[in-house]
């Protein structure tokens, strides 16, 4: 059972208004990881940094946006999707101030991964406000949108870092985000109602924990590793992902919570389960493999391209450009 309250200031819901305001903050988030990949060489020049750094500032906020998703969904679920939405973008708008003001790379990399965290509180709750406020068969025209907004974010991200860095240092590529973030929020409290789940659980530790570890394990020596001459830490730490993982899956299959129905087709609904109180829940685990996959790509992509720069940079792209359409067409 999912508890609803007005928002303030409103007479009475109004879901497309209140959903436009959520998906205004997942096109902020979604559209700044694109402008980040464009401006990541200037950014290498500026700040002098290898390219284990730019791979870092473009994985890190993956990473944690990865890691930090079903924890998201959940917070939303106990604390209330609203409020939880909010504070993500507030943290990822604080978070993009200070990746745009960073002196150094390294502060640059750590505000990075703030903002993946950020972005992983906003985004599930936007998911929930679709099983929240539209009827089971009023679903799929706002998974419609919402794919089109993903799209969209993905190329507009691109377009207005490549044009904004004609004509602006890299830093503004960030500190953009402060009147844009600042927008969404006022939008958030006008327009998007509260709600939370009546019997919402506890937030997982341990599952994320062990999830967050098993991801580190995994992503960093990929990063790394080439850059220090796969060191035995590399090798130790891809060997211990694995067993990570499997942790984590004997973990949580202790729990056995059913999620939530997500009609994403009219006529063949994809289904993980009918418990509406775990709406955020499973909201975050359908963006968390997504955002795995490509932390783990951009890691992969780059062992790939750097190994083959000795051949020249024009080769390496063409390479990377090949292998990452073998990966993908073969999945």
């Amino acid at each position: 059972m999912t508890v609803l309250t007005q928002a303030p200031g409103r007479s009475r819901i109004r879901p497309w208004p209140a959903l436009i305001a959520a998906y205004a903050g997942v096109f902020l988030t979604i559209s700044d990881l694109f402008k980040v990949l464009v401006a990541v060489p200037a950014i290498q020049r500026a700040l002098h940094a290898s390219p284990a750094v730019g791979q870092l500032v473009l994985a890190g906020f993956q990473l944690t946006y990865a890691v930090t998703l079903v924890t998201g969904g959940r917070l939303g679920d106990r604390y209330g999707r609203r409020r939880v939405f909010c504070a993500g973008v507030a943290v990822f708008t604080v978070a993009s101030v200070a990746s745009g003001l960073a002196p150094d790379a390294g502060l640059l990399v750590a505000a990075r991964l703030v903002q993946g965290v950020g972005s992983a509180l906003a985004l599930p709750q936007a998911f929930s406000l679709v099983q929240v406020l539209f009827p089971p068969d009023r679903r799929d025209r706002p998974f419609a949108v919402m794919g089109a907004v993903l799209g969209l974010a993905s190329v507009a991200g691109q377009v207005v870092g490549g044009v904004m860095l004609q004509a602006l240092p890299w830093r503004a590529v960030f500190l953009v985000n402060l009147p844009l973030g600042a927008a969404v929020l006022l939008a958030a409290r006008l327009l998007i109602p509260e709600s939370r789940a009546a019997t919402a659980g506890r937030v997982d530790r341990p599952g994320v924990a062990l999830l967050s570890g098993a991801l580190v394990l995994l992503v960093l020596p990929l990063i790394e590793g080439r850059q220090l001459g796969w060191p035995l830490w590399t090798w130790l730490c891809l060997a211990a992902a694995p067993l990570a993982l499997a942790a984590f899956a004997v973990v949580e299959g202790r729990v056995r919570e059913p999620l939530v129905d997500l009609r994403l087709f009219r006529d063949r609904p994809f289904t993980l389960g009918v418990r509406e109180e775990h709406v955020g829940t499973a909201s975050g685990v359908l963006s968390t493999a997504q955002q795995v996959g490509g932390s783990v790509g951009v890691a992969l992509i780059g062992v790939v391209v750097f190994r083959a720069v000795p051949r020249g940079w024009d080769h390496a792209f063409a390479t990377g450009a090949s292998s990452g359409w073998f990966w993908s067409s073969s999945a």
